[in-house]
């Protein structure tokens, strides 16, 4: 299946952050699966879990490209649970040189809120303290801004 015919549009140099600090780490760690491709979904836990309709504002599926790469993020998905951990999941179809394929990736961590009452939400990577995630949250939706690039990436996901 071929990319959208969007998939050429380029985006700005910070929208390509997005590609280094989560895609290609959720791609590292992805988990391929050819036999159940069209049955992927993002991984999801027990907590509130909240469904991505937005990456820098443009709505899921979203292509985004870096090179002669070609990221559709098709759907995606964001649970905080009870014990302050965070699942940040997402189904990707990648696409480069002619070829495709779709995995589920998925990031865990801890998230915090600085001080209560607030609805500022703080998610950081399982592997250190890194607070990669800044933003708000409420019982409908989390607004969440990547702090590992200069002007940060939007997410934006939606509780059903």
């Amino acid at each position: 299946m071929t990319p959208p015919n969007n998939a050429d549009v380029k985006f700005p140099t910070r929208s390509a952050g997005i590609v280094r600090s989560i895609l290609l780490p959720l791609l590292l760690s992805a988990c391929k699966l050819d036999d159940l491709e069209s049955a992927l979904e993002p991984e999801t836990g027990t907590g509130q879990v909240y469904s991505l309709t937005t990456v820098n504002d443009k709505t899921v599926p979203a292509t985004l490209t870096q090179g002669n790469v070609t990221f559709e993020i098709q759907k995606g998905a964001l649970t905080l649970a009870a014990d302050s951990t965070f699942i940040l999941s997402v189904v990707i179809r990648q696409a480069a040189s002619g070829t495709s394929q779709r995995t589920v990736s998925t990031q865990r961590g801890k998230y915090r809120q600085p001080a209560q009452p607030t609805t500022a939400i703080l998610l950081s990577s399982s592997t250190d303290t890194l607070t990669i995630f800044s933003g708000t949250y409420s019982s409908t939706a989390v607004d969440l801004a990547d702090l590992t690039v200069p002007l940060g990436d939007r997410l934006r996901f939606i509780r059903p």
